[in-house]
């Protein structure tokens, strides 16, 4: 299993060795930054926008955003240390994760902006193996809805498109 994974998004390479399960959630994408007026994505230097290893070539093509701007880090708790210390000038992930760290780290004073919603999805390989296990999921995916998650993760995708990161979590309406 390869999870999360941007359904039917991905890069061509990334299909030739694993496909998308039939299931998915929409999921927020934020950038984040130290500062509002920062979220001029063409006027920020190369190496300056940081998001996770093996996210990069994706977000560059999907926001048409030159590769040389990004950076790749192996972690979130290691990209929001970096991004907090002021070396990166703007993050993108999605927002839960990155959220959910920041709070963990007791970070203040993060601005969040939303740029879009991605089907999350996972993958499995793309061999007899990954066929079986993905007509298995499918199957047994049907029956869940994306609706039933923890009402926690609702209230993080109901956010408004920009604000600042609260160190509270949210409380659920429902």
């Amino acid at each position: 299993m390869i999870g999360l994974t941007p359904q039917h998004l991905e890069t061509a390479e990334f299909y030739s060795y694993a496909h998308d399960i039939n299931w998915s959630f929409s999921a927020h994408v934020d950038f984040f930054s130290l500062n509002s007026e920062l979220f001029d994505v063409a006027n920020t230097p190369n190496s300056s926008i940081g998001t996770l290893l093996g996210n990069a070539d994706f977000f560059s093509a999907l926001l048409d955003i030159p590769r040389a701007k990004f950076v790749e880090v192996t972690s979130l708790e290691q990209l929001v240390k970096m991004f907090a210390k002021g070396r990166l000038e703007l993050v993108t992930f999605e927002r839960i994760a990155i959220m959910r760290t920041i709070k963990r780290l007791e970070v203040k004073d993060i601005y969040y902006q939303k740029f879009g919603g991605i089907p999350a999805s996972m993958a499995v390989a793309n061999n007899s193996q990954g066929h079986a296990l993905k007509l298995e999921l499918d199957k047994l995916l049907l029956k869940v809805s994306s609706d039933a998650t923890k009402p926690e993760l609702n209230d993080y995708r109901k956010l408004p498109n920009a604000g600042i990161v609260t160190l509270m979590p949210p409380t659920s309406t429902n």
